[in-house]
């Protein structure tokens, strides 16, 4: 496809079209429906697979349903689990969790810190106010040591 018509704002080192922003947000929500477990509803928090059908949830969702009285099945698509114990067929997701990770903007180092917000639905994300942020943001700043001159003692 020939970009050469376009801006070259709107188009990437590789040549490829940018996509717009409008097209981006769509690509968004369409990744969050991808991202999101079927027994909250909310983003994958340490996304948990069944290995018998590849189905994802929650790790908190799938065993608090394992410990209300076990699964004989999955809540998707109904495989047939009765045979097997959680051990078996449940295993983190690691690549699950990167995604979700990408996608919430959250890197290796701060997963820890920012983990709570993945709990929430995409609704609910995207409704935090910015008082909250910046009391966060506030909150970060006390706990940091001023930084010294290399001319200081």
């Amino acid at each position: 496809m020939d970009n050469s018509d376009l801006p070259k704002s709107q188009v990437r080192q590789s040549g490829e079209a940018v996509p717009h922003v409008a097209s981006r947000r769509v690509l968004k929500a369409r990744l969050a429906g991808l991202l999101t477990c079927p027994l909250c509803n909310g983003i994958f928090k340490e996304a948990t697979t069944i290995n018998e059908c590849m189905h994802t949830f929650c790790k908190e969702c799938i065993y608090q349903k394992v410990q209300t009285g076990g699964i004989t099945c999955c809540p998707t698509c109904n495989v047939d689990l009765s045979h097997l114990s959680p051990e078996d067929y449940l295993r983190p997701d690691e690549a699950w969790r990167n995604v979700v990770n990408s996608y919430l903007g959250i890197s290796p180092s701060n997963e820890q810190e920012e983990a709570p917000q993945a709990t929430r639905p995409p609704s609910l994300a995207a409704t935090t106010s910015e008082s909250t942020v910046k009391q966060s943001k506030k909150k970060k700043n006390k706990n940091k040591k001023p930084r010294q001159s290399p001319n200081e003692p």
